[in-house]
């Protein structure tokens, strides 16, 4: 065998091998893009449902001074009004996937561990009011523990909006849009 036809086969077998692992790099890279761009869409869906189930709960409010009247009829009659408001948060993106969060820009990461603490704290206002413990307050601080709830609802709703348009805007390529419910929860 000719000496430059070795040479030139180990140069085919090298430039071979380094493009099929450029190859494998590049596949490779892609796949991790789509991961992160398909979880940051996720994560604004979940975060788009929760904000607006907060903002549909905050219109349909209670006014606090009627609460605290029919706290003092029922106290009245012997019985405790105790209201009943459930906690459907969805959380099941971000909880499942706290290692793709560094997936967000630097910006984003702060505010959503933030929209999800508050969505903690509402859950554990919400879980407060079926202790017994809550039945013994009096009723000014049972009015009180409401209007905390509505603060921190409020709270959320305003940072999980700020939140949905911050990551709008820093992946647009992405083309994040809310969806519009009606208040009863269904798409419009």
């Amino acid at each position: 065998m000719d000496a430059s036809f070795i040479t030139f086969a180990g140069i085919v077998a090298a430039v071979t091998f380094v493009a099929s692992r450029i190859y494998e790099i590049v596949v490779a890279l892609l796949r991790d893009r789509r991961a992160r761009q398909s979880y940051v869409r996720s994560l604004f869906a979940e975060i788009d449902f929760n904000t607006t189930d907060l903002a549909i709960f905050n219109e349909a409010g209670v006014d606090l001074d009627d609460l605290e009247a029919a706290m003092e009829v029922r106290a009245a009659e012997g019985e405790v009004l105790i209201p009943h408001i459930t906690d459907a948060r969805h959380t099941v993106i971000y909880s499942e996937n706290l290692a793709m969060i560094s997936a967000l820009p630097d910006e984003l990461v702060r505010s959503v561990v933030q929209f999800y603490g508050e969505l903690e704290k509402i859950r554990n206002i919400i879980e407060g009011l079926s202790r017994p413990s809550y039945a013994t307050i009096r009723i000014p601080g049972r009015v009180n523990t409401i209007a905390r709830l509505y603060e921190r609802t409020q709270a959320a709703q305003t940072t999980g909006e700020t939140l949905l348009s911050q990551m709008a805007a820093l992946s647009p390529r992405l083309e994040l849009k809310r969806k519009e419910r009606s208040p009863e929860g269904r798409a419009l």
